[in-house]
C-alpha cells in the first residue's frame, strides 16, 4: 500500500501554537476493548500452565515414592555452551526461581545424554539414577528430554541394574565402583550426600564425592564408625585410611581413649592427627605431647600477625593460622634433621625457633631453621662447639661459613668434578640450570650470593648431595639449590632469600625433567 505524500513541515509551521493535550488520545484503550479481552485470556492461560506444572510435579513425586525416596532438590540442567540457560529437567521449562533447593548438572552441548541422581532405595542400599537424551533449541528457551534408562546402583555391592525404556528390558551389570556414564557428567564425582545421610541417619559434612565414598567403604572396615563418631575435623582423613577391621577412633589413631577425649575437649584433635606419627620420637608421653601441641598452637596468632610463614612453604598463608600447622612444621623439621636431635630437646627447639624467627626478622620458620641447620652442620664438620641459642643467627652463621670455606679448599678436586660427569645445561622457561665445574665455582657462588653453599663441597665429594645453579645468564648468580636422594630440598638466593614465584616454577620444571621431587 502506498502512503499518501503529505507536506507535514508546511502544515506544522503554518501554526503559531500547537495543542499537545490530546497527544495520547489515540492509544487510550477502553476496558472492554478486544485488546484487553485478549490480554485477560492470555493471563488465564498462563495461570493454567503453572497449575498444570504443579500438578505434573505432584504426580511425578507420588509415582516415585512407590519405588524409592526422591531427592529433595529440584533437578536442573544448566547449559554453558554458546549461550546460557537453566531448565527444570523434569518439566523441560526454563528455570528462573531463587530460594529452592536445587542440584545442577552442567552440559556444554545442545544435544546429548545426561544422567542424574533421582533418589535412593535405602532398603536395598542403593542409589537410583536416570539417563535422558536431551535437546535444547536454538534460542536456548526450550528443553526436550526423553528417558532412556533407569539405573539402580548398589553402594555396598559391586552391582548395578539398568531398566531400558526403549526395549523394556532389565540388565544386571558388575562394577559399580568404576561406573562412568557416557554423557557430560561423571556421576561418581557427584558430591551428593543424600544417600549417606539417609542410610546412616547422620549429617556428613565432608568433601568426598560419591565415588570416593564407595572406594573408602570397600577399603575401610571402620567406615560406619567413622561416619557416626569421628570429629568432623578429621573425618575425611580417617575415611581415606585403609583399615582392616572395625575399631573405635582412638584405636585407629593409636592413642589412649583418655588422650583422644582430651584432644577433642581441648580443640586439639586435628593437631593430634597431623602430628601423631611423631609421638614416639619426642620422648613425651601422650599427655605431655598434647600440652606441647597446645603451647605451639597458641603461638600461631602472633606469627600470623607479622605474616611469618610457618606452614609447608616459604610464603605466608593466613589459612594456616589456628589449624595446628606450626606444630606439624616444627616437629617434622626436628624429626627429620639429626643435627637438631643431637643439640636440642623438642621443647627447647620449639621455644628457640618460635621466639627468634620473629625477633631476628626472618620471614618463615623454614628459612630460620635452614640457617640454623647449616650453621650446626658447619660446626660439626669443623669440630666447633656451636652457640645453640644465638640471638644473631645470620651473623653467627656467616662467620662460621667464612671459617669453613678456608678448610674446604683442601678437598679432592678430582672427586668433586666426577660427581657431575655427563650433566648438561637444562633450559626452564627464561632460566637455565647449570652445574659447578669445580669446587671453586661453588665458593664463588657463595661469595656472590652471600650464603653458605661452600659448606656443601665436602658433602658433594662424599656423594651426599649435589648443588646446582639457577641462572638467566651464564655468569649471573640467582638461585643455588641442593638435591638429596632425588629431591630438591632447599633453594636460596642473595642473602639467603627464598626463590621468587617464577624462579620456583623454573625449579619445578627442572625437577620434572630430571624426575625429582620438590621439597622446598
Amino acid at each position: 500500500m502506498e502512503l499518501e505524500m503529505v507536506n507535514y513541515s508546511k502544515n506544522y509551521f503554518t501554526k503559531d501554537e500547537h495543542d499537545f493535550s490530546n497527544v495520547f488520545d489515540t492509544i487510550k484503550i477502553d476496558e472492554d476493548s478486544e485488546i484487553q479481552k485478549t490480554k485477560r485470556e492470555l493471563e488465564k492461560l498462563r495461570g493454567d500452565v503453572i497449575k498444570k506444572e504443579e500438578e505434573l510435579q505432584t504426580k511425578i513425586s507420588d509415582f516415585k515414592k512407590t519405588r524409592y525416596i526422591p531427592i529433595e532438590e529440584k533437578i536442573l540442567l544448566k547449559y554453558d555452551g554458546k549461550g546460557y540457560a537453566t531448565f527444570d529437567l523434569l518439566s523441560g521449562m526454563p528455570y528462573y526461581q531463587d530460594g529452592e533447593k536445587t542440584v545442577e548438572y552442567s552440559v556444554y552441548q545442545k544435544r546429548g545424554v545426561i544422567e542424574v541422581i533421582i533418589g535412593y532405595n535405602f532398603e536395598l542400599g542403593g542409589i537410583i539414577l536416570k539417563r535422558y537424551s536431551y535437546s535444547i533449541n536454538r534460542n536456548c528457551d526450550m528443553l526436550k528430554i526423553k528417558p532412556l534408562a533407569e539405573i539402580f546402583m548398589s553402594f555396598f555391592e559391586d552391582k548395578r541394574v539398568e531398566y531400558n525404556f526403549e526395549t523394556s528390558t532389565v540388565e544386571e551389570k558388575d562394577s559399580r565402583r568404576d561406573y562412568y556414564h557416557y554423557g557430560c557428567n561423571d556421576i561418581m564425582q557427584c558430591h551428593d550426600k543424600g544417600f549417606i545421610n539417609g542410610f546412616y541417619g547422620i549429617n556428613y559434612e565432608g568433601d568426598y564425592s560419591l565415588g570416593s565414598l564407595i572406594r573408602q567403604y570397600d577399603s575401610n572396615k571402620s567406615f560406619e564408625i567413622i561416619l557416626k563418631t569421628a570429629p568432623k575435623e578429621i573425618m575425611d582423613k580417617l575415611l581415606d585410611k585403609t583399615v582392616e577391621s572395625a575399631m573405635p577412633i582412638h584405636k585407629i589413631l593409636g592413642v589412649l581413649k583418655e588422650t583422644y577425649d582430651s584432644a577433642i575437649e581441648r580443640g586439639l584433635i586435628l593437631d593430634l592427627y597431623n602430628c601423631i606419627e611423631y609421638i614416639d620420637m619426642t620422648n613425651k608421653n601422650e599427655r605431655e605431647f598434647l600440652d606441647f601441641l597446645e603451647y605451639v598452637k597458641s603461638q600461631e596468632d602472633e606469627l600470623g600477625f607479622y605474616h611469618i610463614s610457618f606452614g609447608g612453604s616459604y610464603y605466608y598463608d593466613d589459612k594456616d593460622v589456628g589449624k595446628g600447622v606450626l606444630a606439624k612444621t616444627i616437629i617434622s623439621i626436628y624429626a627429620n634433621n639429626e643435627v637438631f636431635n643431637k643439640n636440642y630437646s623438642l621443647g627447647k627447639f620449639a621455644d628457640y625457633v618460635i621466639r627468634e624467627v620473629n625477633n631476628q626478622g626472618y620471614e618463615s620458620v623454614r628459612a630460620f631453621t635452614q640457617d640454623l641447620k647449616d650453621y650446626l652442620d658447619m660446626c660439626e664438620l669443623d669440630n666447633i662447639i656451636p652457640t645453640l641459642y644465638s640471638s644473631y643467627l645470620q651473623q653467627t652463621h656467616n662467620i662460621a661459613k667464612r671459617n669453613h670455606e678456608i678448610k674446604v679448599e683442601e678437598e679432592s678436586e678430582k672427586i668433586f668434578e666426577s660427581r657431575y660427569d655427563g650433566f648438561k645445561k637444562v633450559k626452564a622457561d627464561d632460566y637455565m640450570i647449570v652445574a659447578p665445574k669445580t669446587s671453586g665455582d661453588v665458593k664463588q657462588e657463595g661469595d656472590r650470593l652471600n650464603h653458605c653453599v661452600a659448606s656443601y663441597i665436602k658433602k658433594i665429594i662424599d656423594g651426599k648431595c649435589l648443588i646446582y645453579f639457577l641462572r638467566k645468564k651464564e655468569d649471573e648468580s640467582l638461585i643455588t639449590f641442593e638435591v638429596v636422594d632425588g629431591k630438591i630440598v632447599q633453594a636460596r638466593g642473595m642473602h639467603n632469600r627464598t626463590p621468587e614465584k617464577d624462579e620456583y616454577e623454573a625449579l619445578k620444571k627442572f625437577a620434572i625433567k630430571k624426575e625429582l621431587e620438590v621439597r622446598i
